[in-house]
């Protein structure tokens, strides 16, 4: 077994971003439907990004 420095234990023990969903929360809204779908996938505007997120449960339960 290796042990780890105390130094990088202390850099890396903060605080950080959670990524539990993408886009984040404050970026959803209802005012995307499909015909906004259609419309991004048919020419997405070049000074934005198009990302597709899909996921795979692996829990049970919550």
């Amino acid at each position: 077994m290796t042990s780890t420095p105390l130094e990088l234990l202390q850099k890396y023990s903060v605080p950080g971003p959670r990524y539990t969903s993408y886009p984040t929360a404050p970026y959803f809204h209802t005012g995307f439907g499909e015909a906004g779908w259609a419309e991004a996938l048919a020419a997405p505007a070049p000074d934005r990004g198009l990302s597709l997120y899909a996921h795979t449960p692996f829990c049970y339960s919550l």
